[in-house]
């Protein structure tokens, strides 16, 4: 899990995950659960962990590299684990996207005309709630979630949490 950490840094600061580094996740993930004789459950996580992230690429909402790094923390981790990673992963990088938001002064003007539009529904019986503003377009890639940085913060707690079951 180092080359997580450097994964992390790589995603916050410049939102990239390298390829030299996923992919070597994925497969000295594989390697390492068939050496433990878990290799089935390593490539039910793998496939796990790079479906649920391919489809949220399909549809725009993360990169690439996250769909890779969600396979080797499938390939490392597991499959029930890597479905934890996602879940906590996806929590913190809503958490941390509706704070930058609200800094921003985006949020107040979402959740405003999500509820003056869910009133309007329920109330009159507007056949559809009224749009919500857009994120600026500019500066994309700064203004993006690091997703990867979450979801390597999720194995790391998952791990720890691991560790210290195993202390006990």
């Amino acid at each position: 899990m180092i080359p997580g950490i450097y994964l992390a840094y790589t995603d916050a600061k410049y939102r990239l995950l390298y390829n030299k580094l996923t992919l070597p996740l994925i497969f000295f993930g594989l390697l390492y659960s068939g050496y433990q004789g878990h290799i089935l459950n390593s490539l039910w996580g793998a496939v796990f962990g790079f479906l649920i992230m391919f489809v949220i690429y399909l549809k725009g909402g993360i990169g690439g590299g996250d769909v890779k790094l969600a396979a080797g923390l499938g390939a490392w981790f597991g499959y029930p684990t890597v479905a934890g990673i996602i879940f906590i992963g996806s929590i913190m990088g809503a958490l941390w996207g509706m704070g930058k938001q609200y800094r921003m002064g985006i949020l107040k003007k979402r959740f405003t005309a999500f509820f003056r539009g869910l009133y309007l529904k329920l109330a009159y019986g507007t056949k559809e709630i009224m749009g919500l503003p857009k994120l600026p377009k500019e500066g994309i890639p700064e203004d993006s979630i690091p997703y990867g940085t979450f979801l390597v913060i999720a194995a790391w707690i998952l791990f720890l949490k691991e560790v210290l079951y195993c202390l006990t």
